[in-house]
């Protein structure tokens, strides 16, 4: 199964590549796409498209975000910062 999920917003300094890391380290499924998009009133923060095709071992997460929720994904254990991840509508 194959999902687009969104990070509504982030600051236009985390890299694309740092992005793409994260998400291969929580072994979710196959990242086929990272899409950046500049939030249009705000130029220093930007949203995130991925689209992720699940592995089995993620039905929780891909449950839980398919069901209307979404998930705080903290991303540097020396940061209080956190990304929210939902399914892109």
């Amino acid at each position: 199964m194959e999902s687009i999920l969104c990070i509504p917003r982030m600051d236009v300094i985390t890299s694309k590549q740092y992005i793409l890391s994260t998400f291969y380290k929580l072994k979710w499924g196959h990242i086929s796409l990272v899409n950046e998009i500049p939030l249009r009133n705000d130029p220093t923060h930007k949203r995130i498209i991925i689209r992720v095709k699940w592995d089995d071992c993620s039905h929780d997460i891909r449950s839980r975000i398919h069901d209307g929720g979404s998930i705080k994904l903290v991303h540097d254990i020396n940061s209080p910062w956190f990304w929210k991840i939902m399914l892109c509508n």
